[in-house]
Formats: structure tokens, sequence, C-alpha cells
């Protein structure tokens, strides 16, 4: 798999709330399907529910939900365009029709209420009406199941690479009884890159296949191993633009867990570190924009997110530029007055493209640490950049001296 440019992991697909959809099973003339659709408040969301085929596991999203709960007619996003006009029933049930627009080809739609909160979810777990599961993703999930294909080793670490049985992704595991964490981790990795296909999103590096070859895991350190996946730039139905596609990541089989970058390096006497206990959504939360942050955080409360934007404000970035400057002199200053700045030219030692570190990848002999334009997900400033360990060797925090950067 070639690489180009470089950033971190986007997220892909912004997962719905379906809290006011209805799930309901039934048929498109002899062809089964499981579809969700808002009954009540149609069309206040932007979210409009849609569709899959038993068979194929594809969801194929709706842009448009109109009429009422007792007539709602429904369209599809992209070509050939479809359209359900759906009545209801006394039962609760729909019955309507299916029309492909385009060619203008018609079939029955009957289709009844059906309860996916009972279904059993080895992978997800129990439905929980709490959490933004998508029904159809549940549902479809439920039949996901990962299969082993094959065991190598990294250097002194063992792992597995798994294959799932429907859409046939692969990925890794730690081979080890001792890491639960990252077994888990890899696994929620695993399952989102096949939520992507699912949900229909196609990469240009790949075409319309997500990748089914094994991509380069490395040992680059004392019990520690680091990858990078990418599949260039993604477009996703519920996704507002396209976004580049990245995973580089550090995993430190010893303790169990995903490398942090200030764990590693200290840039203060008393640094600010912000991931036990981590939950996805302040995962997200670190990937947005400063100026994003800014309105979110109406309350002064210092809270240790707070502290940890600070920390990387005031110490990590401005020498992270240091750095950047020293190892890569061809890069450009920004001039003094903000006017006076070439809208095709990339300047890199500015303090707030570093403050969030977003991205970094592990090697023996130093760092890549990535940059790319947070509000569009990829642009012309995507760039990797290469540190030597000698600009970092004296910010290794004490129990990763004798771990890493040792060739």
């Amino acid at each position: 798999m070639k690489f180009k440019k470089s950033s971190l992991v986007i997220i892909l697909c912004v997962l719905s709330i379906n809290s006011y959809a209805d799930c309901f099973k039934g048929t498109i003339g002899s062809y089964s399907i499981i579809i969700d659709f808002p009954t009540t408040d149609i069309g206040r969301y932007s979210d409009n529910g849609g569709y899959f085929y038993e068979k194929k596991l594809q969801k194929i999203i709706f842009s448009e939900a109109k009429g009422t709960k007792e007539h709602i007619v429904l369209k599809t996003y992209d070509a050939p365009n479809e359209e359900f006009d759906l009545f209801l029933n006394k039962d609760g049930s729909y019955q309507g029709t299916w029309k492909e627009l385009t060619s203008k080809k018609i079939l029955p739609v009957k289709i009844k209420p059906f309860e996916f909160k009972n279904i059993k979810n080895s992978i997800i777990g129990n439905w929980n009406d709490s959490n933004s599961e998508d029904p159809l993703w549940y549902i479809a999930s439920s039949k996901i199941k990962f299969v082993r294909d094959t065991t190598v080793t990294i250097g002194k670490i063992k792992i597995d690479w798994y294959s799932d049985n429907i859409y046939k992704i692969k990925f890794f595991r730690i081979h080890s009884p001792t890491n639960p964490v990252l077994y888990k981790y890899l696994e929620d990795r695993h399952l989102r890159l096949i939520e992507a296909l699912f949900r229909g999103c196609k990469c240009d590096e790949i075409g319309d296949e997500l990748p089914n070859g094994i991509f380069l895991v490395k040992e680059v350190g004392k019990g520690i191993i680091s990858y990078n996946f990418s599949q260039g730039i993604c477009y996703c139905y519920s996704a507002a633009h396209p976004s580049w596609f990245e995973i580089s990541e550090n995993l430190d089989v010893i303790n169990d867990e995903v490398l942090d970058f200030d764990k590693v390096f200290h840039f203060s006497k008393n640094p600010s570190l912000y991931t036990e206990n981590e939950s996805d959504a302040n995962r997200d939360l670190k990937r947005i924009t400063k100026k994003a942050y800014s309105v979110l955080t109406e309350s002064n409360e210092e809270d240790e997110w707070a502290k940890w934007v600070k920390y990387r404000e005031a110490f990590v970035a401005p020498e992270m530029v240091k750095i950047l400057r020293l190892s890569n002199p061809s890069l450009l200053e920004s001039p003094e007055n903000e006017e006076d700045k070439v809208e095709t030219e990339c300047y890199f030692l500015e303090n707030e493209k570093w403050w969030s570190l977003e991205s970094w990848e592990l090697k023996k002999d130093g760092i890549i640490v990535k940059y790319f334009d947070g509000a569009t997900g990829y642009g012309p400033c995507m760039e990797r950049f290469e540190i030597s360990k000698k600009y970092l060797i004296n910010f290794l925090t004490p129990q990763y001296k004798n771990r890493i950067f040792q060739n």
C-alpha cells in the first residue's frame, strides 16, 4: 500500500442518534430488508434513517423524509435515486412502493415493526437506549464474528491477524492473555473499519473496498510496537466533507495501553496528562480545533481537559516548533504581519499547529509527527515530519529512557 501525505485517524462517520426512529423488517419485492426512519417529527432531523438488504449488509442512507406518520416518502442520496412511498396500516405496519427513479422500476414494499433491542450482539453488547449506536449498525454488527487467520512474531511480540466472517477485513490483535485492554481496543478499531464499509464509505487509495492485505506492524522499543495504516481520502455519506483516513499508533504491550505522547516526552517539570479512564468522547474532543474548544468550554472551571490544553499550548507546542526548526531547516517562518502570508505556502512553525499533536509515530531512531487541516480533514498543508532522536532524547521520561531509542 502506498503512502502519500499523512494525518491522524479521521472520524469517518458521525454516528447517528436514532432514538426518534422506528425499525422495521420486511421486503422490497422478494428481497428481505431492515429499515428505519422517523415516524414523528418527520424532516426535523438531519438523519432520516436508512435501510439495508439482509444479504448484502450495507446501509443505504435516506437523504430526505417527508410527509406524516400515516404517509411518508423517503429518498436516497446517490444515483440510482430511490424512493419509498409508504402508508401506515392499522396494525402499525407499512406498505407501499419502492421506485428506482432513473429506470422507473417499481416494486411493492411490506414492512412491520421490528424489536431490534432484543438482538444479542456479542461485540457491542446489549442495546442501551442511552447510547448513540445506529440501530441498523447494531443489527448488522450482531452477525459479525472475528476469525483468527495467522499468528506472527514482531521482534519478541506475537500478534494475531483476524478477519471478519462477512466483510473479510483484516486487522491485528496482541497475542497475549495479559493484554485485555489492547485486545479490546484493537477489536474496536477493526469494527470501525467494518462500520465504515457498512455505511458506504469509499477511499481513493484502495478503490471501493477496504483493504484485505496485511499492513506493516513494527517493534520500535522494548515491549512497544507501532503501525501505520492509510486509506487516503475517504468519502462517506454522513460526513460533512471528505476526510483523510490514516491510523498511526504506538502500543505499549508491557503496560497494556496505547502509548501517550505526554507519558513518553515531558516538556516541563509539571506536565499534564489526560489519558486515564478516557472515553471515546474525550478522545474525540482532543481532535477538535482550538477555536472549537473555546466555544465549547463556556465554564471557567479548570478540569483535567483544560489543564491538558494549557500545558500543550504553553510547553509542548513551542518546544515542538523549536525542534522542527532545527530538524527541518527548510520550513518557512511565519511573517510578522498576517497579511504578508502567501496563501499557497505552508507555515508549519506556528504554535497553534502543534498544541494538540494529534498524530505521531514512534520509530527506533526518532518519531514522525503529522499535521493536517482539522477543519477539512485534509488539505494542501498536510505533511509528515521525521524528527531524529537526538532532538528528543533529553525530553524522555524516566520510565521510557531504557525502552526506546536504544539503537
